[in-house]
C-alpha cells in the first residue's frame, strides 16, 4: 500500500471530519465516516448547480403562504415569500439543503436580491388587481443584510418598482440577535427609518438574551412551529407561548404563530392573544396565480 496515498487519504478524511465538527458547533470532535464523503460530494453538486442557476434564475420560482388576522380568519393580512428550486439534474432541491450552501458561498446575496425584486413585482401586481394586502414578508439572510451596499440596493429596487416601503417586512433569525453586532443593529434601524418592518423569525429556538429587545428595532415576533405543535397536549408549551405573547405585548410587538395545523392549536393561540396566524390549517404556500384565485374566493365566501 502506498504510504503517500495513505497519508493523503488521512489528511482528506481529517479535513472532512473537522468540517463536520465545525457544523456541530464549538468544542466538538467527530470521527470520520464514509457517509461524510457522500454528503460532501452532494454539497459540491448542489453548489455547482446553484452557481449556474443564479446566472439567469430560470430554475427558481416563488410561492406565497398567507397570514391571517386572528380575529378574522377570512381576512388575509399579508403573505410570506418562500423560494423553490427545481434543477434539471438534481430535481427539486429543498430550501434547507441549498440555502445554507448559498449562504456559505455568498451566492445568497444575488439570490436574495432576485427574490426581493420578484416578490415585490408580484405583490405590486396583486395590489393593482385590487387585492388588499397589508404586507409582504421576505426572509433575509444575515449574509445579505451585512453585504456592501445592501440598503442602497433595497432603496433602488423599491424606487424602480415604485412600491412603498411600508408594505415590506424582513424576517430575520435569532442568529442576528446573537451576533449583537453594532453595524447590524444600525442597518436594522435604517430599515425601520425607511418604514420597513422587521420580524424575528423562529423566535425561541435560539439563545438570544432578552436584554437585546431594548436595542433591536424590531416590530414583530414569529412564534416558531416547535412551540405551536402539541400546545393542546403540553402544559409547558402552553406556558412558553403565554410567556412569549406577554413579552411581545410588553414591548409593543406583534406576534404571529406559525405552523398552525389544527383547529385546537388555533383556538388556544387565539385565546392567548396572538395577533396573526399562519400554517397549513389555513393555507399552504402557493403560486402567485393560485394565491390570486384563493384570495378572490375567500372574499366571496
Amino acid at each position: 500500500y502506498n504510504s503517500d496515498k495513505a497519508l493523503n487519504t488521512l489528511y482528506k478524511e481529517s479535513d472532512i471530519a473537522l468540517y463536520k465538527s465545525k457544523e456541530r458547533g464549538k468544542d466538538k470532535f467527530t470521527f470520520f465516516e464514509d457517509s461524510f464523503l457522500d454528503s460532501l460530494v452532494k454539497k459540491n453538486d448542489i453548489y455547482t448547480a446553484l452557481k449556474n442557476a443564479i446566472i439567469d434564475f430560470n430554475e427558481f420560482h416563488l410561492v406565497y403562504q398567507p397570514k391571517f388576522y386572528t380575529k378574522d380568519t377570512k381576512k388575509i393580512t399579508g403573505v410570506e415569500v418562500l423560494v423553490r428550486w427545481e434543477n434539471p439534474e438534481l430535481g427539486f432541491v429543498p430550501p434547507d439543503k441549498f440555502i445554507p450552501i448559498a449562504e456559505d458561498s455568498g451566492l445568497i446575496i444575488d439570490l436574495g436580491y432576485w427574490i426581493f425584486e420578484k416578490a415585490c413585482e408580484d405583490f405590486l401586481m396583486l395590489l393593482n388587481q385590487g387585492i388588499d394586502l397589508k404586507q409582504i414578508s421576505i426572509n433575509l439572510s444575515p449574509i445579505q443584510l451585512e453585504s456592501e451596499g445592501f440598503l442602497e440596493n433595497i432603496k433602488n429596487i423599491l424606487k424602480k418598482l415604485q412600491l412603498d416601503s411600508v408594505y415590506i417586512e424582513f424576517e430575520i433569525t435569532e442568529r442576528v440577535l446573537m451576533q449583537n453586532n453594532e453595524n447590524t443593529l444600525n442597518i436594522l434601524q435604517s430599515l425601520r427609518d425607511m418604514n420597513i418592518s422587521v420580524a424575528i423569525d423562529d423566535f425561541g429556538t435560539g439563545y438570544s438574551s432578552l436584554s437585546y429587545f431594548s436595542k433591536l428595532p424590531v416590530t414583530h415576533i414569529k412564534i416558531d412551529k416547535a412551540f405551536v405543535t402539541n400546545i393542546d397536549k403540553s402544559s409547558s408549551i402552553y406556558i412558553i407561548n403565554k410567556a412569549i405573547i406577554s413579552l411581545a405585548k410588553g414591548f409593543n410587538l406583534e406576534t404571529t404563530a406559525e405552523g398552525i395545523e389544527t383547529k385546537k392549536e388555533f383556538e388556544i393561540l387565539k385565546d392567548l392573544g396572538a395577533d396573526k396566524m399562519q400554517g397549513y390549517y389555513f393555507a399552504k404556500p402557493m403560486s402567485i396565480d393560485t394565491l390570486t384565485n384563493y384570495v378572490n374566493n375567500l372574499e366571496d365566501t
